[in-house]
């Protein structure tokens, strides 16, 4: 019993303890920063795709099974975090269309052929990128 009231006493323990309580509260922080970072970028509008088609399955009369049932609940929790994320970050929300390719991707994949002028469809390309924005 002696040895706990010195514990308690001893400066040195005491600083020591703080410290590692305040380590303990960093390293808290630092986590749940990088889990609302990681959130603020998942896209909300494609998880209420998701959404939306597992609850149009279940109002066509066919039921869930249990493993789309859970994936559902899932998927409502995460958009509101996402949503809440997104929030506190304070990032833009993004447009309702989404493009599936990016800058460089090449002319053969926008649907011109590089012989048939594609230094003009790259320059109509970056011209619709910049007014987009």
């Amino acid at each position: 019993m002696a040895k706990d009231k010195e514990r308690a006493i001893n400066p040195a323990a005491a600083q020591r303890k703080l410290e590692k309580q305040k380590a303990l509260k960093k390293g808290k922080a630092t986590v749940a920063a990088q889990r609302t970072e990681r959130l603020a970028r998942r896209n909300p509008e494609r998880l209420q795709q998701q959404i939306d088609s597992l609850k149009a399955a279940a109002s066509s009369g066919r039921p869930l099974a249990a493993r789309d049932t859970k994936l559902l609940a899932d998927l409502e929790r995460d958009v509101a975090r996402v949503r809440k994320a997104r929030e506190t970050l304070g990032a833009p929300q993004r447009a309702a269309t989404h493009h599936t390719r990016g800058p460089g991707r090449g002319a053969a994949t926008a649907g011109v052929s590089p012989a048939s002028g594609g230094a003009t469809a790259a320059a109509a390309a970056a011209a619709r990128r910049t007014t987009a924005r």
